[in-house]
Order: structure tokens, then sequence, then C-alpha cells
């Protein structure tokens, strides 16, 4: 179970899941993925969450790993291709950007991939993308980052067809990197257990000395 991490993206073996809304077991009966949330694991069940046509239908459930026939990681979604017809929205054309941008940019060891409607959408096939949409990104950070390439990385992602929504990813949690790039002592750190506001959220839930920052 350790395997799956938040934003994950999950295909779920026929039947696995029962007692839905009609919505919901429609979605999973159309071999749509689930995806990983952020949550508590209680007896080993993993936290998902299933994603309807509407922005109101949204299903958090718990599975069985076993449940588990396929998975899929935001960095594996890069490069893509969007299906015909879709490359002209504004989130699919910053992506196309991005994947030029991002690999010069980004130090070795940092995996980035789309989360949100745009992981979904390339992940899929399914046209849950608009013209309005955000880009939703997870950049995996499992060293520290210093504040000043985390506005560096900031400035980069300004100024795109799309809003850029960034999470870096600690190993210790999530935090928005626009919120790391302020300079503000403490950032809210998103962990499994809940929401914690940290100083040093790339450290584990103890304080303890830590490599520097990249620079």
């Amino acid at each position: 179970m350790a395997a799956f991490r938040p934003h994950d993206l999950l295909w779920l073996k026929p039947g696995a899941v029962s007692d839905l809304p009609d919505w919901a077991g429609e979605r999973l009966a159309l071999g749509l993925p689930v995806v990983v949330r952020r949550a508590p694991r209680p007896g080993g069940l993993l936290p998902a969450g299933i994603r309807g046509e509407r922005r109101s239908q949204r299903l958090a459930i718990h599975l069985e790993p076993a449940w588990v026939a396929r998975a899929m990681a935001p960095e594996e979604l890069v490069p893509g291709t969007p299906r015909a017809g879709r490359a002209d929205l504004a989130a699919f054309r910053t992506l196309s950007l991005l994947e030029a941008l991002l690999p010069a940019l980004l130090p070795a060891g940092v995996a980035w991939g789309p989360t949100g409607s745009v992981g979904f959408e390339q992940a899929t096939g399914w046209p849950a993308v608009t013209g309005t949409s955000d880009l939703d990104l997870l950049l995996r950070c499992p060293e520290p980052v210093a504040r000043a390439t985390a506005r560096t990385w900031l400035e980069a992602l300004s100024g795109l067809p799309a809003r850029c929504d960034c999470q870096l990813e600690t190993g210790a949690g999530g935090i928005a990197l626009a919120e790391w790039a302020s300079g503000r002592g403490e950032v809210l750190v998103r962990t499994d257990a809940g929401p914690l506001l940290r100083a040093e959220p790339w450290h584990e839930l103890v304080d303890e000395p830590r490599p520097a920052p990249l620079p």
C-alpha cells in the first residue's frame, strides 16, 4: 500500500466497490480511475475519491489495496498528447509549454506531473478539462528547496495561458509552491493525518538536522 501516493490514479478490479450512488457506479463501470486522497488509512484501507462529471460529484471512499488493478502516478503523464480537438485548451497549451521549460529548470531528482482535471484527462481521454481550467501540478522534491529557488520556479509558472496551481511533495506532506516562495515563517503542510503548520516542511514530525536546501 505504501506504493500508492496522493494524486495517483487507480483503476479498480471489476465489482471491487459496491453500494455507490448511481453516478459513481457508472464512472467505475466505464473503467475510469479513482484518485488517491491525502487522508488517514484506517486498518490498512486506502483513501480514494471518485470524480463525476460535475464539480458537485465527488465521493470519498476507502479501498482494499488488493482491489487495485493498475496505478498511474502524475509523473507518468508527461510527455503526453491531448486527444484530438483538445490541445488548444489553455490548460493543455500550458502543459505543453512546461514540458519544454521544466526539464531545464528543475534539478535532478525532482519529478513532476499534472494532477486534477488535466491529469485525469491525460490518463483517460475523458473530457474533464474546460476552457477555464487551471493546471494543477505536482513537483516531487525529496530534498529541501530554498525559498529563493521556489520564487524562481513560481515566476517561471506565471504568465502562461492557464493559471498553475503547484504543490511541492516533500516526503512529509504537500505544500503550496506559492506559500513556500512567500517567505512566511510557517507553511501549511498537508499530511495524511491532516494539515499542520510547520517552519520546516521537509522534516518528519520531529525536529532533527536536515540537509542544506538546494541552491
